[in-house]
């Protein structure tokens, strides 16, 4: 995010307001269903041919209808550098239009550009559109001059500037990298475990450096996250600040983030700074500690095909328009066979207003909406930017007395837009999104009697993991916090490694039962639990498979307390 002074004020005011306001956030509880006809168009850099064959016969065995287009192809006979930007965008449009014709609607059509922008010795790739810095503020900045974009690509005409369909661009500079991504996706959808990882959602924040504010933003934060995301899911925060229960020791702090991501996770979500090559560091007196960077993704480890999907909400870490000794952390993560299997991230500097309703917008589309694909995701979420809801109105509304007083350059309408230019996919748009895929039927908590049951219909085997939870916040054990203030390092370390357990553990008890030859699971809820003062939710999770063994995973909440 940027380091501009307002910032504080704006955060705390905006995020406040969204955790006022969205408190009744509909949950369907499925994936939206997929078109019949489908349709994935993947442009390919020349020296990428076989991997998009590759790609495009691995996606057809999925149903989709796939067609390679060599980028040269389309350039002019004296273009050594391949196509146009133009050119391209002309074939988009006139496959867009055919697939339209054809039944195929924007969630299913779906363009996978393969290569880089730009290769240092000439070769044909695939370009990147540039934009004019609009923002006065950063007008004359270095560096900021424009925004490299690849939105045009998803302009199906020229009546607005929205994207009227899924989009991801994965710059491999080689076949090696190319076919690393394309490993990923196999894995991914194809050799994923079942298990309670495609419920997880990790957040991960940079500290804002803005003293005692930041405690104030931590708590809309997590309030935030307690209100919109469904409580099905199981949430983890690790904020890079000391003053924080929910921070890491910052001795092991980055190591902590690797052992986040390798433990699985169906959306990994950073919140904070960002730099082209690492997300923040913490600070701690004249130490610094990484939060995570393309050198410390080198000691990530396997995590089984349990990939996460990446959102980071920070300036630069998209960036892919870079000079060829250079690479961006959004593609070396896309590129590393342990980290995450699709990327969404700004190559540019954001704004903390348009970035916090841009984050409202990707966790609505995943943790609510859930469309079956992460492109469909990805396109909802930037379209969410210009067509405002009533929650985005109310904010809008807030935010210009904020920005008259504060003298923006930009309206806050204005900011929305850019962003939507700004934040690109790294990785496949037809990249299927590993929720849960089953569903928990004939659900029955009775807390009076103390028992819960439900039903997987189709599950061979597997079990069911039940559980007792406190709301997410305030932390329930908030009185066994020990003090960091005045710590010295060592002290603070092990403060931190003690707060950081507590803060994250919601769990009041919990136990595994089998599911029996229907699919059905019973337990009994322990009465004392059901009494204690901060029991709130029944939680039911259960991993499975068919059987033909397909994973049939399903989860399912209910609050036991009145809101």
């Amino acid at each position: 995010m940027s380091t501009a002074a307002n910032y504080p004020r704006i955060m705390r005011l905006f995020l406040a307001r969204i955790a006022a306001l969205v408190l009744n956030v509909g949950h369907i509880a499925t994936a939206a269903a997929a078109s019949d006809h489908r349709v994935l168009v993947v442009v390919h850099a020349p020296d990428l041919a076989e991997v998009a064959r590759q790609w495009a016969d691995y996606r057809r065995s999925g149903g989709w209808e796939a067609v390679c287009i060599n980028a040269a192809a389309l350039g002019a006979p004296h273009a050594a550098a391949g196509a146009t930007a133009e050119a391209i965008r002309a074939e988009l449009r006139r496959r867009f239009e055919a697939a339209r014709l054809r039944g195929a609607g924007p969630p299913d059509f779906a363009v996978l550009l393969l290569g880089p922008v730009a290769h240092a010795d000439g070769r044909p790739a695939i370009p990147m559109w540039h934009r004019p810095q609009r923002d006065p503020d950063l007008i004359g900045r270095e560096g900021l001059a424009d925004i490299a974009t690849d939105l045009d690509y998803q302009l199906a005409d020229d009546l607005d500037d929205l994207p009227d369909f899924a989009l991801g661009r994965v710059p491999a500079r080689s076949v090696v990298e190319a076919l690393a991504a394309l490993d990923k996706v196999k894995r991914y959808e194809t050799a994923a475990p079942s298990g309670p990882w495609r419920r997880r959602i990790t957040y991960l924040a940079g500290e804002g450096g803005f003293g005692p504010i930041d405690t104030v933003l931590e708590r809309l934060f997590v309030r935030l996250v307690d209100q919109v995301v469904p409580y099905e899911f199981d949430v983890g925060m690790t904020y890079a600040n000391p003053r924080s229960p929910y921070c890491a020791p910052p001795t092991r702090f980055g190591e902590i983030v690797l052992e986040r991501l390798g433990e699985g996770a169906l959306v990994v979500n950073y919140v904070g700074h960002g730099q082209v090559n690492m997300l923040d560091r913490l600070t701690l007196g004249d130490q610094r500690y990484d939060v995570c960077s393309i050198e410390s993704l080198r000691r990530l480890h396997s995590s089984g095909n349990r990939l996460p999907i990446a959102l980071l909400v920070a300036c630069w870490t998209g960036r892919i328009d870079l000079p060829a000794d250079r690479r961006g952390l959004g593609e070396m993560m896309l590129f590393h066979p342990h980290a995450p299997v699709a990327v969404i991230a700004s190559g540019r500097m954001t704004h903390p207003y348009a970035n916090a309703l841009l984050q409202k917008n990707l966790t609505q589309q995943l943790c609510v909406r859930r469309p079956a694909t992460v492109g469909a995701a990805h396109l909802a979420a930037l379209r969410a930017l210009a067509n405002p809801d009533e929650i985005d109105r109310q904010l809008e509304g807030l935010a210009q007395p904020i920005a008259l007083a504060m003298k923006w350059k930009s309206t806050p309408a204005d900011l929305r837009l850019m962003h939507i230019s700004m934040y690109g996919l790294l990785g496949d748009p037809a990249l299927r999104i590993a929720w849960p895929p089953g569903e928990i039927i004939d659900w029955r908590c009775d807390v009076q009697a103390g028992r819960v049951s439900g039903v997987v219909a189709g599950a061979a085997r597997g079990e069911a993991v039940i559980a007792i939870e406190t709301m997410r916040e305030p932390i329930h054990r908030a009185a066994e916090l020990r003090t960091t203030i005045g710590a010295s390092n060592a002290a603070l370390d092990a403060a931190l490694t003690h707060n950081y357990a507590i803060a994250n553990d919601k769990v009041l008890w919990r136990a595994t039962v089998a599911l029996d030859a229907s699919g059905r699971f019973t337990a009994a809820l322990p009465r004392e639990t059901l009494a204690h003062p901060q029991a709130a939710w029944v939680k039911a999770y259960v991993s499975a498979m068919d059987a033909a063994g397909a994973v049939m995973d399903a989860a399912r909440a209910e609050r036991i307390i009145e809101k």
